[in-house]
């Protein structure tokens, strides 16, 4: 191996030794510079003086080009383009003093000799013990003999490859100027400046006005090249001709590092503003829009007609962008996040040092969500056309002329295209370097083996499915146990999409050398009973056959009639490859779809008359009852038929990425609509933090004082299916210590004749000394009731005298900054119960009715919330701001009821109910009864709310309740005779004159004694009650570690000392690699991502078999698996071996295990005939 080559460590050094002039005192330091130069490429050099130094002057090697100097007083600006290998030594002099930079241009024949920088081995390179590795592809892979035959009969050539087909290849060339040049995705990004109210350098945050917030700018590559519009004053950016070469002139002058205006506009915090416009021109329309997509189109051309032309112009575009990644793999200056955390930060917009210093999350030429594909496209692209450039010997040319004599044959061009595309993307993945949205970077290591083919290939494979990408494992490991992804849902489809698809990919793998890749190494993923849940969610999360609950940065504030639609995140062809391998026919269901119409990717014709036979039977809605998702923390509760559906939601999950702080938060779609719409993904970045993020403008409580994220996963305690009044409770603490909070949320969905509703929802809070609670409708004007506000005479719901935007008062709890964002508010104390009704604006006489029945002590704040830093959706949301202040620990309780409705309400009334507590006892929790009524024109319904379902109260009219919740609904006619329908939830009775409703069993608690995980199964004892009904009903399995679990169970039979339930989901939450062993700990291989929010607490861990099993304690730092008891290291060891023969040790940790407590809370519903 050749010796490596040491480079000085220190960042703003970049690898220059600088030496000053015999007895000058050199006063001249360096802000940027290069880190390795190659031939062709153009860096800049910037320079700080004292001011009023003067201009500096260079001495310039012949080895170099200076085509530019921006001298700016204290800063200096070189511009320099390497022509030739070979030293390149600069002596910049002037009154200052001089500085020489020791240079060298290294010739691209050497871009894969090993080196150092910064204490990290250089190039990165797979592999990276043999970077001049020459095993090069020898076959197509990529495409199978039946895909490129489809290809030529279908196929025409893409717009973009037309117009590569007419250009030289110098002009393709030029499209990019490679990864010397600055590139991002947004113009405007906190946190690497104060982006408050940066918009337009002319004309300010008007550029938002009626625009996407993240995108508003334009693009006109024909009559502007490398410039950006102002779309509404028409300026166009930067002022200088960056693609000639002048990077400083004009008003607006932008070097490539951002834009700095001769007038500085400068930020609230006294910064100056930067524009990135060439990187943003560079990364949207000159890679992403053209370049990158002129590959893939022209590599197809050439394959559908023949031509070979096409396939000349897709190796020079693969040629442009291989020197680019090969450049990548040396010169961490120009890494997408380097330089793009830079470009924003006066007073160059330098390339970030610290992250230049760290490899993992640095990314390559853009972002992995949109470069991974990118990159697997020219994989693609160059499997089509590998073989079809045999004597092109003007293409070889072409190279030579470029700055690259070393390329003489094909086989040297090939070798650099496969050591860019191939070999350095794929160790990027291998650095973790493109990681992003989850399993993308796994998803192109997989792709790049198979682009490969090649007995080294199998080492790229096993990092994916058994090394640190643990594809094996990521079923377990990076998706809940129903099936849902980590983010958000709309994220959630890049996981189902992409897993998939790795899938399908690792099989294509595995057929290409059987014997090289055989299980248990290498086991089958689509056999894993796990992957057909991925597509069972998006089903079971769908709402009313239109919609979805929309968490996190998901949807939009939308409510407008939604169109027929299931299986959000996924289109009905996604679900075309998990019904080829279940035939499910709830797959089949989702593939017809609303109109009918089957996938053109369901080709198979017997298959596709199974879908329209299962579709024309059952319709193309999978009829979902009332559910609870409780890896992704979904409750919903659904009635209704057709366009009268009906959903209710509740969330006490927590994402792990694109999250919002929404504990607790809920929904209503009904009317064909989302009626109280979350937010959804932010209008911009600058304001997400206080505003579409914040706990405000989602449903629920904050506690003063008591940090939002402090609240861990919830858990779902009272679960009850039962028409016509449906329940669910879910709950989430902080947990004992500083805070010790508490909150709690009761839904309850309520069924009127002729298929309409309302629903009640109650959150209880306890803690801190001032409660908030949040309510907004939808864009819409409000009607209010029930209050008489008073304006409060400008300022915020944050003060009277705070401005709009002024967050500085909140600094004692930040999470209060969204109350600065709503302006000019009116304020009343209220006695309940008050309101609004909001008319849905633009949707004819469809209104949402909230009404406030406790607290009656509140003052509330009313106010308009609108999008802070505009935006193309503009709503306008009626907020109410409820607050309570008291002694700590403060217990207050929201008790709501709300009505959709059109046209005429069905509720003629509602109205509090006092409640009394049986024999005198206080009132558990702290937590007093509450009572409701609701009157239509044929029914008057009770319903009691309890904190505590041993609890005994009375209301004024004689209704005894013994229950958490308690439903009574009598006809207005029927004085005295039995209700028309009563629910019990959680309790045991409910009894008004000499009508009841009881459950003998109200509750079951046992203790789980065995487990066949394999099987779903428990065993439980004691056994429960014999005429206890078990199937379909709500299991909670718990243990004082902090575990909490719910489950369907599905069947339950009995067995000798207990009871076997089979419950619905697979229960492994976890699987790795054991590295290491210690008392008490296991070290994992591989990071477990969902280890936060304690969500491995409390659970199991087995070995392989099953034979040895303890309860975690939890996991720590991701990877360390800390055991509830003290247990030897040698016994650890000596049980956690590899069983299977595959040379894995593994582990498995499953949601419940021997020990943990279950408990089954009943209801029970009655209804006159």
């Amino acid at each position: 191996m050749p010796p490596r080559t040491l480079i000085p460590a220190a960042c703003l050094a970049l690898a220059l030794l600088a030496s000053s002039a015999p007895a000058v005192r050199a006063e001249i330091t360096l802000l940027d510079g290069p880190i390795a130069i190659f031939p062709g490429q153009s860096f800049r050099v910037a320079l700080e003086q004292p001011a009023g130094s003067g201009d500096l002057d260079a001495v310039v090697p012949p080895t170099l080009e200076l085509f530019d100097r921006w001298p700016k007083d204290s800063i200096q600006r070189f511009y320099f383009r390497a022509i030739a290998p070979g030293d390149a030594a600069i002596r910049f002099h002037g009154r200052a003093g001089e500085l020489t930079l020791t240079l060298k241009v290294t010739p691209w024949s050497d871009v894969l000799q090993p080196r150092q920088w910064n204490k990290t081995d250089f190039p990165r390179i797979w592999p990276m013990a043999e970077p001049g590795l020459r095993e090069l592809k020898s076959r197509r892979t990529l495409h199978s003999a039946a895909e490129i035959a489809a290809l030529k009969a279908g196929g025409k050539p893409g717009p973009i490859a037309r117009r590569w087909h007419a250009l030289s290849d110098e002009e393709i060339w030029n499209i990019i100027p490679g990864a010397c040049v600055p590139r991002t995705c947004l113009m405007v990004l906190s946190p690497y400046e104060d982006a408050r109210g940066k918009g337009c350098p002319v004309c300010g945050p008007k550029i938002y006005e009626g625009r996407n917030a993240f995108y508003p700018w334009r693009f006109d590559p024909e009559g502007h090249p490398w410039k950006v519009g102002c779309p509404s004053c028409n300026t166009w950016f930067p002022s200088n001709d960056f693609a000639r070469g002048d990077m400083h002139s004009g008003d607006f002058p932008d070097d490539g590092y951002g834009c700095e205006p001769v007038q500085p506009v400068l930020s609230p915090n006294g910064k100056p503003w930067r524009w990135p416009f060439i990187a943003y021109y560079h990364q949207w329309t000159a890679y992403m829009n053209h370049f990158s997509q002129g590959i893939p189109q022209c590599a197809e051309a050439s394959i559908i007609t023949g031509d070979r032309t096409y396939a000349r112009k897709a190796a020079i575009a693969l040629f442009r962008i291989s020197e680019s990644l090969l450049d990548l793999a040396v010169n961490m200056n120009h890494r997408k996040v380097p330089v793009r955390n830079g470009v924003y930060q006066p007073p160059i917009g330098a390339p970030d040092a610290k992250a230049m210093a760290r490899v993992a999350g640095s990314f390559l030429y853009i972002q992995p969500n949109w470069d991974t594909p990118r990159l697997e496209s020219y994989a693609r692209a160059w499997d089509l056309i590998f073989d079809q450039l045999e004597g092109d010997e003007a293409l070889l040319q072409f190279c030579r002329a470029h700055h690259h004599p070393e390329i003489q044959t094909l086989e040297d061009f090939r070798w650099f295209i496969e050591s860019g595309i191939l070999r350095v993307a794929a160790q990027a993945c291998l650095d973790n370097a493109v990681s992003r949205n989850y399993p993308m970077q796994e998803a192109t290591v997989a792709t790049l083996a198979l682009a490969l083919g090649t007995p080294r290939a199998r080492e790229l494979a096993d990092w994916v499915v058994n090394g640190p990408g643990g594809i094996r494992f990521g079923l377990s490991n990076e998706f809940f146990k129903d099936g849902s992804g980590h983010e958000s849902e709309s994220y959630n489809g890049i996981q189902i999409r992409d897993m998939e698809r790795l899938f399908l990919t690792l099989e294509r793998l595995y057929a290409l050398d059987p014997e090289r890749y055989r299980p248990p190494r290498f086991p089958s993923l689509l056999k894993d009973p796990k992957y057909p849940l991925l597509f069972d969610f998006p089903l079971a999360n769908s709402l009313i056959g239109r919609t979805y609950p929309s968490t996190g940065d998901t949807g939009a504030p939308r409510t407008d009639p939604l169109p027929p639609s299931q299986g959000y995140p996924l289109s009905q062809a996604q679900f075309v490859e998990v019904y080829r391998r279940t035939r499910d026919p709830r797959f089949a269901q989702a593939l017809y779809g609303p109109a009918g119409e089957i996938p053109s990717a369901l080709p198979e014709p017997e298959l596709r008359a199974e879908v329209e036979r299962i579709g024309k039977e059952r319709g193309w809605q999978v009829q979902t009852k009332s559910n609870f998702l409780d890896g992704y923390g979904h409750a919903i509760l659904r009635s209704g038929t057709g366009d009268r559906q009906r959903a209710l939601w509740l969330r006490y999950g927590r994402a792990l990425k694109h999250l919002h702080y929404d504990m607790l938060t809920f929904g209503l779609s009904a009317l064909q609509r989302n009626l109280l719409p979350e937010l959804g993904y932010p209008q911009g970045w600058t304001y997400a933090s206080v505003w579409e993020f914040s706990w405000g403008t989602h449903y629920g409580t904050h506690i003063t004082g008591v940090a939002t994220n402090a609240f861990p996963r919830g858990q779902l305690t009272l679960f009850a299916d039962s028409p016509p009044a449906q329940v669910a409770v879910a709950e989430a603490s902080t947990g004992p210590g500083k805070d010790d909070a508490w909150r709690q949320r009761t839904l309850v969905l309520v069924d009127l004749p002729g298929e309409n509703c309302y629903a009640v929802t109650l959150e209880r809070v306890r803690g801190g000394q001032e409660h908030l609670h949040s309510f907004h409708g939808p864009d819409g004007e409000a009607t209010l009731f029930g209050l008489s506000p008073k304006p409060q005479g400008g300022g915020t719901v944050l003060g009277t005298d705070i401005a709009y935007g002024d967050v500085s008062k909140a600094e004692h709890d930040r999470e209060l900054a969204i109350l600065a964002y709503l302006p000019n508010p009116s304020r009343d104390r209220p006695a309940a119960p008050w309101g609004m009704d909001v008319a849905l604006r633009n949707q004819k006489d469809v209104r949402v009715r909230m009404t406030m029945l406790h607290p009656a002590d509140a003052e509330v704040a009313l106010a308009e919330g609108r999008p802070p830093g505009g935006g193309s959706n503009a709503y306008r949301m009626p907020f109410a701001i409820s607050k309570r202040m008291g002694d700590v620990p403060l217990r207050s309780q929201f008790l709501m009821l709300l009505e959709p409705y059109e046209g005429a309400r069905a509720v003629e009334r509602v109205e509090p109910v006092a409640v009394t507590p049986l024999g005198g006892a206080p009132a558990a929790g702290g937590f007093a009864p509450l009572g409701v009524r609701v009157t239509t024109a044929e029914f008057v319904d009770t319903l009691v709310l309890q904190p505590d379902a041993s609890a005994a109260c009375r209301t004024e009219d004689g209704l005894v309740c013994r229950a958490e919740v308690g439903f009574w609904r009598e006809r207005r006619n029927g004085s005295g005779q039995a209700p028309a329908a009563a629910v019990l939830a959680g309790g045991g009775q409910l009894a008004k004159g000499g009508a009841r409703l009881e459950v003998a069993h109200p509750l079951y608690t046992g203790r789980i004694t065995r487990c066949d995980w394999a099987k779903r199964t428990v065993i439980v004892s004691p056994a429960p009650p014999t005429r206890m009904r078990l199937e379909s009903r709500h299991l909670q399995i718990r243990n004082d570690s902090g575990s909490h679990a719910s489950y369907v169970i599905e069947a339950a039979r009995p067995v000798e000392g207990g009871c076997a339930l089979t419950l619905a989901l697979d229960p492994r939450v976890g699987e790795g690699v054991v590295k290491s062993y210690a008392a008490g700990t296991l070290e994992s291989q591989l990071g477990l991502r969902l280890a936060p929010w304690g969500y491995y607490a409390g659970k199991t861990l087995a070995n392989e078999d099953g034979s040895a099993h303890y309860r975690l304690r939890d996991v720590e730092r991701g990877k360390r698996l800390v055991l509830a008891e003290e247990v030897p290291a040698e016994q650890l060891k000596r049980e956690f071996t590899d069983r299977d023969g595959d040379g894995l040790t593994r582990y498995l940790i499953y949601d419940f295990g021997p020990g943990d407590e279950v408990i089954v809370r009943s209801w029970a519903t009655l209804a006159s005939p």
